[in-house]
């Protein structure tokens, strides 16, 4: 309550990653065990409901959120993506900027008509929420710890830097440098879901999370065992089963076939040894276990 400075209430959601603020609503990222979840929390009755994504095959691993009266927008530094949705969670567009690695953590702010983006390899990024297109990407030469937008610009924020730049939109340019304190030692920095990193071994087919050695569980729901063949591809001999909430260990793999990215695995229960599809573009057959 910003009256009596006390906490009015709580809201149980989980693990806080993000917050943004639109249309009177609160919105979440919130890290779960295996994606990041995006949350509608409302204001009044501390109710949260999860906002499924939709329109795209990637799988839900996003880092930073940020909120406009007409979209959101969420970005993956797994996937290396920008994502604007709506409230309603389905995809509008998708902008592509590459994997690289993080020096620092992800952050977003939306100023006049453009989203800027703190990216965790230390760039800043601007985009025309216009038309979605990048119209700058530059380095400040220091890791980054978050952005703002106040006073007609974007501020960025570096702790190990000790300082604050203040960046022009219209120059794209940086225009002021603040010194904020002393500078800190840099620390390793890792993405919202650490234990998995997303990768595309098969260009036709969704993003795979696994690697040779991880344990897998299949899905619960719908109760249908999954088919285990001799070779990878839809069409090749039936060896077994994963059953329902079964744990596997992968042996071999990637494969590519039929548009699926597949694995050699073997049951820990059932006793059968064969290659399994991770999934479609629409959900995953097979779930990174811990």
């Amino acid at each position: 309550d910003p009256r009596t400075g006390q906490v009015a209430g709580y809201g149980a959601v989980g693990p806080v990653l993000d917050l943004s603020v639109a249309r009177g609503v609160v919105w979440g990222l919130v890290k779960m065990p295996i994606e990041t979840a995006l949350v509608r929390i409302d204001p009044a009755t501390l109710v949260s409901s999860p906002v499924q994504l939709s329109g795209t095959p990637d799988w839900q691993i996003e880092d930073a959120l940020a909120a406009s009266d007409t979209s959101l927008w969420m970005f993956s530094q797994a996937y290396g993506k920008l994502y604007r949705l709506s409230f309603e969670g389905y995809l509008y567009d998708v902008i592509r900027l590459g994997q690289h690695p993080p020096v620092g953590p992800a952050g977003m702010a939306i100023g006049d008509r453009w989203l800027w983006l703190a990216a965790p390899w230390g760039n800043v990024v601007q985009v025309d929420t216009g038309n979605d297109q990048v119209v700058a990407e530059f380095s400040l030469h220091l890791p980054l710890s978050g952005i703002s937008w106040a006073g007609d610009a974007a501020w960025a924020t570096s702790l190990v830097g000790g300082k604050v730049v203040r960046i022009d939109p219209v120059a794209q340019a940086p225009s002021l440098e603040v010194a904020i304190g002393p500078t800190l030692l840099p620390t390793l920095m890792v993405t919202a879901t650490p234990i998995l990193r997303a990768h595309r071994p098969c260009p036709d087919a969704p993003y795979s999370r696994l690697e040779v050695g991880d344990l897998v569980r299949t899905l619960e729901e719908p109760a249908l065992p999954q088919r285990l063949r001799k070779e990878a591809g839809k069409d090749a001999e039936r060896v077994g089963w994963i059953q329902p909430g079964e744990v596997s260990r992968v042996l071999e793999g990637p494969a590519c076939a039929d548009g699926w990215v597949w694995w050699k695995v073997e049951t820990l229960t059932g006793g059968y040894t064969g290659w399994a599809a991770e999934g479609d573009g629409t959900e995953y057959w097979l779930i990174p276990w811990k």
